[in-house]
This record gives structure tokens, sequence and C-alpha cells, in this order.
């Protein structure tokens, strides 16, 4: 999905990072999108990617996966969404949770906290590794 806003202060090396996430249709790390971006912007240095996804995560137009220990994902789909993440092969699925939010959201309403927002990720085991043994 191509976010078509233009953001005030989007030089040419974030647009060489939005452009490496969103060509990827995936999911990336700072250094997967730093070796596609350099195939843009050959002279694109690691901190700059790095300052990049958080300027265009702040600017909407990335949303950051995180998954503990400092380790995130980058995803150029920035519609409400949720993962699955396999503990194998470390893949990940997009999938729309849908109606479980607003069970979430009240469940945590119950106990007194209002939730802004909900993203699931279910951690397990995806097909293809199933199927490898």
């Amino acid at each position: 999905m191509e976010h078509q806003t233009t953001i005030s202060g989007m030089t040419s090396r974030r647009r060489a990072v939005l452009e490496a996430v969103q060509q990827s249709k995936g999911h990336l790390t700072a250094s997967d999108i730093w070796e596609r971006a350099r195939g843009i912007e050959p002279r694109i240095s690691f901190a700059t990617v790095y300052n990049a996804v958080h300027y265009l995560c702040d600017s909407g137009l990335l949303i950051e996966i995180p998954f503990g220990d400092g380790a995130s994902l980058y995803d150029a789909r920035t519609d409400r969404h949720d993962h699955a993440r396999c503990t194998r092969c470390g893949g990940i699925v997009d999938y729309d949770c849908g109606v479980a939010t607003d069970v979430i959201k009240q469940v945590a309403l119950e106990k007194g906290f209002l939730a802004d927002e909900v993203h699931i990720t279910v951690v397990g085991v995806c097909a293809t590794c199933r199927a490898s043994g």
C-alpha cells in the first residue's frame, strides 16, 4: 500500500528508505532496509536509515513492529492490522483480527485501562515449518 502524502522534510534519502520498504511488500529490519536503500541511494549510511525509519514512523508512513530485546521490523502497510510470527523461520504474516480488538479494548476498560490501540501478535509455527518437520 503506497502512501501519497507529501511530507515536508522528505529528503531524497528518506524517500529511498520509504521506497525500499514499499517495494519489499513485507517486513524488514533496519539492516534489510539499508541493503535495499543502497540500491536506490548508494551513499546512504546505516545511521541515516535508522534515523529515517523513525522519522517515517513518526510521520505515519511506516509502522514499527517491536519484537522485544530491541529488535523491530518496519512495515509500509500502515492501516490497522495484526501479525503472526513464526518462531522457527522468523516469517511474519499480516492478518486482520477485527472484532477481537473491540473485545480486548472492552476487557481492558473493565480492568480500568483505556486502550488507544490494540495490536495482536500471534507467535507460533507457520504451516511451511510444520510441514518440514
